[in-house]
């Protein structure tokens, strides 16, 4: 804690990736931590995810080829990026924004701003594995994506370029070197980058479950409750009001996802979050058929071996937070992981989760403009895994009055859409 800091009360809504690693940090920094959420630790969209510590990711969805491409794939319900004709009216000021920042420029200033928090993403998550004791979680290292076909590789080209640019190590492959790192992979692979210094988590869900434990052995409180309302208490304070209490704090720190908006209402009007819904599939006797997570480039998935078995997840869906799972995105899921590997047979778990999603692809990391005892944290989009720790320990930087923080949080201001 910095010398002009004070010890504060401080309320996490949300026990996700994000959220438990906020509390955990803010634990650390001295602070009196309550961590709040209506459901378990770890069972949002951290439960469901491909496991990739996707320390790589700089590379946004958003990219000039969407102008083009975005129409032929919205309206496609196989397709690895789709929405739901339904949810087209509440959908359109969303696209537009992101269609708006997917120009040139746009894409190289998002590109920046998150190799920039990426390069701090093990910063804020190895030292809580560590503490927790829950590095056997933790898969070796290395993670392969493939092409299946020379379009395809020319069309990433600029991408490889960027990650190379920013420090991201990788190999380039032929069929042959594929095949020598993955065996069972079908013969429809045409090149390959290999991450060498990628890992992934063997279960996401026991990786955040464990944390949370970790903050309740050090004495966090974790309540498990919907937040009513938050609002003023006290002169000088907040009020969290859940089921049978009002809990009093200096700071509340949002990191509820994609419900994150809705928590807020009229405070976070101005805040375009939407949700990218994701689905996976389990082959729960097939983890063996791969050793590490690969992912078909063209599919927009990855396939990763993790204690329950073969995980396929991935893909992007637009239609809210209430409709319910479209069967077809599991199904077409489970035949492209069936193309790349022919003998995963049928699944035997579906899942659908959602992705909290700004336009631009960047978190919202930092204080409400409208009440900055508030702070932000959500928006991930596919990268709340990754991006959890260094989160976290940012929100105890703003808390304890770090100036600066450690990573420029210019980009992430959540007012900057206003």
């Amino acid at each position: 804690m910095s010398a002009d800091a004070r010890r504060q009360r401080v309320v996490v809504v949300g026990a996700g990736m994000v959220g438990v690693s906020a509390a955990l940090w803010l634990q650390e920094s001295g602070h009196e931590v309550t961590l709040i959420d209506r459901g378990p630790p770890g069972r949002g969209a951290s439960y469901g995810n491909a496991g990739i510590f996707a320390t790589y990711g700089c590379i946004p969805i958003n990219a000039p080829r969407r102008l083009i491409d975005a129409p032929s794939m919205l309206f496609d319900a196989e397709s690895p990026l789709s929405i739901r004709w339904s949810y087209l009216p509440r959908f359109l000021p969303w696209a537009l924004r992101f269609l708006s920042a997917c120009r040139p420029g746009r894409v190289r200033a998002t590109v920046e701003a998150l190799a920039a928090i990426l390069a701090r993403a093990e910063d804020g998550f190895l030292p809580l594995a560590r503490r927790a004791g829950i590095e056997s979680l933790l898969g070796p290292a290395g993670a392969l994506y493939v092409y299946e076909s020379d379009e395809s590789w020319r069309r990433d080209r600029r991408n490889r370029e960027r990650r190379r640019a920013h420090g991201v190590a990788f190999r380039e492959l032929d069929p042959s070197e594929v095949h020598e790192l993955e065996p069972a992979l079908a013969d429809v692979v045409h090149r390959g980058v290999y991450l060498e210094d990628v890992f992934h988590l063997r279960n996401p869900h026991a990786v955040v479950d464990r944390l949370a434990r970790a903050f309740v052995q050090w004495g966090g409180r974790l309540r498990h409750a919907e937040v009513r309302t938050i609002g003023n208490g006290l002169p000088g304070l907040l009020e969290v009001v859940v089921a049978g209490e009002r809990i009093a704090a200096d700071r509340v720190v949002i990191a509820a996802g994609s419900w994150s908006k809705r928590l807020l209402g009229r405070l976070a009007e101005r805040i375009p979050l939407d949700t990218e819904r994701g689905y996976h599939v389990v082959f729960p006797e097939a983890a063996s058929l791969l050793r590490r997570p690969v992912a078909p480039i063209e599919g927009g998935f990855f396939m990763t071996p993790m204690e329950g078995g073969l995980r396929a997840a991935g893909t992007v869906e637009f239609a809210g937070l209430d409709a319910p799972p479209r069967p077809e995105r599991t199904q077409a899921l489970a035949a492209a992981a069936r193309r790349l590997l022919p003998d995963l047979g049928e699944p035997a778990e579906s899942w659908l989760g959602f992705r909290p999603t700004l336009p631009d692809a960047l978190p919202a990391i930092g204080p409400l403009a409208s009440d900055p005892r508030i702070l932000c944290a959500f928006g991930h989009q596919h990268l709340g895994m990754t991006l959890g720790g260094i989160t976290g320990k940012l929100i105890a930087d703003l808390v304890d009055g770090r100036d600066p923080p450690s990573v420029d949080l210019a980009p992430f201001r959540p007012d900057r859409f206003a």
